[in-house]
């Protein structure tokens, strides 16, 4: 797993921790739901690439990146472009 540092002056400035799946897999898929709901309603963008959408929400997919979403998509059963 990758370390990412994030430095701040007070601790209410940092980012709250990311959960790991395997330890909380039902505050997981919380998260998960309810970013799929906003993205739902929201005025999101369609015409992008499923891998891209990982990528791009660290806040849910936390260390998933070019070849960590590749495996993912793998392990679904999904081909990837």
């Amino acid at each position: 797993m990758l370390q990412k540092p994030t430095w701040a002056h007070t601790r209410k400035e940092l980012p709250p921790p990311y959960r790991m799946v395997l330890e909380d897999l039902l505050g997981f898929l919380d998260r998960l739901t309810k970013w799929i709901a906003q993205r739902k309603d929201g005025r999101s963008k369609r015409d992008g690439l499923a891998c891209e959408v990982m990528r791009d929400a660290p806040e849910i997919w936390p260390g998933v990146g070019v070849y960590t979403v590749v495996e993912a998509f793998f392990m679904a059963g999904e081909s990837m472009p």
